[in-house]
């Protein structure tokens, strides 16, 4: 995904966010979560972090600068973007995985996007 010059950054967050979250609750994600806490090794969950979260945290981080400098909100876009994936995933992955959820509809993966945006919108003025 690149990041267009030519969409504001929270029509691309909106994007982004269903995107997101719809991978990291996947049966492929989950399968790899649970063979991840069952390797004593530690390998394979360093392996997905490497090309999961370190590859997709900074793309989160630039929409995030563009946020900011769109809506001249004074928060660090590194930041936003760490509340934002605490309010869009926060356990529902690690639920996911022991089994203690279902799979979640595409009408309530996007309403968890649209949620998480706006927390982060109504509070832009807060110090964070």
């Amino acid at each position: 995904m690149g990041l267009s010059e030519n969409k504001p950054a929270l029509e691309i967050l909106q994007d982004f966010g269903p995107k997101l979250l719809t991978l990291l609750l996947s049966p492929r994600a989950i399968a790899l979560n649970r063979a991840a806490a069952g390797d004593s090794s530690g390998i394979l969950g360093k392996t997905l972090a490497k090309h999961g979260r370190e590859t997709i945290f900074p793309l989160l981080v630039g929409i995030f600068d563009r946020v900011c400098k769109e809506k001249m909100i004074k928060t660090s876009p590194t930041k936003l973007a760490e509340i934002y994936i605490r309010l869009l995933v926060g356990d529902l992955q690690i639920r996911r995985v022991i089994g203690a959820m279902d799979e979640f509809t595409p009408k309530e993966i996007k309403q968890r996007s649209i949620e998480a945006i706006n927390i982060i919108m109504l509070n832009e003025s807060i110090d964070f």
